[in-house]
């Protein structure tokens, strides 16, 4: 039922159904049930954006996964709090837990936990602009997105890759990259790979002062993203068309970019807003059950001291009429 509410963004009603069944898999010691209960917990937590509480679910996961030894589950959940802990812009936890996995994932020749964890350390690396430590983990994951015959993971990685050395200013070592995602692209549908790979050759050619070629690129990019309605992608790709159509000498369509690339930066400050704002609200929720269930507990311990009193109220007359009886006795006798 907690994964049904989940699904349907139910959360609270979620919440509710997997708290129940993490105490109903501790009272019959399940600690597998227990470990996947708390996973799904933390997933629920970060959509709603109480990180801290996604890392404290998590943390009890990790626990329970331990206990059972199981690789796979350890790697999995660290993971999942590297990229919590990247999220809050802790990039020592961050990179301590993906390392950590990637190590687990390794041992047990997990493919798809071995890009995830590479993935994560690249970023860790990519976000302190580090990117030549972030590119020898993204040359790896091309490796891995092969021997795994993922096209997706391949287009995700070369446009990684590409990123890098653009960073790097190596743009003759980023193209071949590029041209491979954008190959890879028209093999799979993937729009979404596709309008990604679109606004990175867009770069690419307005730093070749290609800009012909980049305004083509960028305006499929953004035409591309509009239709998906992904706010981060239009973002990215009127931003680039907006440049390349003014290095054009396009001043009417690089205003017009530029007015949507600032719409799409509001909009993307007020989601920070909404998710911090639910972050309150999530945290108040879960204020008011955990008082709700102090209270609850100490209802049921008063009324546990009530019957003990009771009980031993009622010895105590017991005795009195037994002593009484006996009296009693001993007068007549």
């Amino acid at each position: 039922m907690g994964v049904c509410y989940r699904n349907k963004g139910k959360h609270d009603e979620a919440l509710k159904f997997l708290k129940l069944s993490a105490d109903n898999a501790a009272k019959v010691a399940d600690t597998k049930g227990l470990a996947l209960t708390y996973n799904s917990i933390a997933a629920i937590c970060k959509n709603v954006a109480n990180t801290p509480l996604a890392i404290e679910y998590c943390q009890y996961a990790l626990k329970e996964f331990e206990t059972l030894k199981d690789k796979k589950g350890i790697a999995y959940v660290m993971n999942n709090l590297a990229d919590a802990y990247l999220e809050q812009g802790d990039y020592d936890k961050a990179l301590q837990y993906a390392e950590k996995s990637l190590v687990y994932n390794e041992e047990i020749k997990d493919n798809k936990g071995i890009f995830y964890s590479n993935f994560n350390i690249s970023e860790i690396y990519r976000l302190q602009k580090q990117h030549s430590k972030a590119l020898s983990y993204q040359l790896r994951n091309i490796v891995v997105a092969e021997k795994n015959a993922d096209k997706s993971d391949m287009i995700y990685a070369c446009n990684q890759i590409a990123n890098s050395y653009m960073a790097l200013y190596d743009y003759g070592k980023a193209y071949p990259y590029l041209a491979r995602a954008l190959q890879l692209c028209s093999e799979i549908n993937n729009d979404n790979r596709t309008a990604l790979s679109y606004t990175n050759l867009a770069k690419w050619h307005k730093n070749q002062k290609e800009f012909t070629k980049a305004l083509d690129y960028a305006s499929k990019a953004l035409q591309l993203s509009k239709e998906l309605k992904n706010i981060n992608f239009i973002y990215a790709a009127s931003l680039e068309h907006s440049e390349i159509a003014h290095l054009l000498g396009d001043d009417k369509t690089a205003y017009s970019s530029h007015v949507l690339h600032k719409q799409m930066a509001d909009s993307l400050q007020n989601e920070k807003s909404i998710r911090a704002t639910m972050q309150k609200e999530f945290a108040f929720k879960e204020e008011q059950q955990k008082l709700a269930q102090q209270k609850q507990e100490l209802s049921h311990a008063a009324e546990i001291e009530q019957q003990k009193r009771f009980v031993m109220l009622s010895l105590w007359l017991w005795l009195l009429w037994l002593l009484w009886l006996f009296w009693r006795t001993v007068l007549i006798t």
